[in-house]
């Protein structure tokens, strides 16, 4: 999880790579932005020369995922940092350039509720978060909204199914 140093909208607190976009942790909730960008550009080599072919169109979803009354305040544990750093020099404006920006692979958020954290962990190559009570905290606190999807289902074991152009998010 790459951290937002000022590089970013001041909304994204972290942003994500995944193999069919990005995924945005926000002070109220996560936002995918699905695309098939990457596997509908064409790199040919032959003889020496590469020939790049740019698509002229690509597809895109997006799927907000936002949690109703956080209290999060912005307190953030960031545990498990990277060893490499990344550099953002992104247009003109120096304000917008960040450096020496650490990614994460685990962080809480504290109080993200009260009395609850957000934990996004991915550790094991695929991210998942949690949410950690304090004993005696109330869970019906949380409440999560959902947006931009196709189709939303429990399993049999009560794992949510986000589906969407590319497949699935499974909670």
């Amino acid at each position: 999880m790459i951290p937002n140093g000022g590089q970013w909208d001041e909304r994204i607190e972290y942003k994500v790579d995944l193999q069919m976009g990005e995924m945005l942790v926000e002070k109220d909730g996560f936002t995918f932005f699905l695309n098939d960008a990457v596997q509908t550009m064409r790199h040919t080599h032959g003889e020496g020369e590469a020939d790049h072919e740019t698509p002229d169109s690509f597809q895109a979803q997006v799927i907000r995922s936002k949690f109703q009354g956080s209290a999060w305040k912005g307190k953030v544990e960031k545990l498990d940092s990277s060893t490499h750093y990344s550099n953002y020099i992104l247009g003109n404006d120096p304000s917008k350039w960040a450096n020496f920006l650490y990614s994460y692979s685990r962080i809480s958020m504290v109080d993200y509720y009260e009395g609850i954290d957000l934990v996004l962990d991915g550790r094991q190559g695929q991210l998942k978060y949690s949410l950690e009570l304090n004993a005696g905290v109330d869970p019906a606190q949380i409440v999560m909204n959902y947006d931009g999807y196709d189709e939303l289902f429990l399993d049999e074991e009560g794992n949510l199914h986000i589906t969407n152009r590319f497949g699935e998010i499974i909670e």
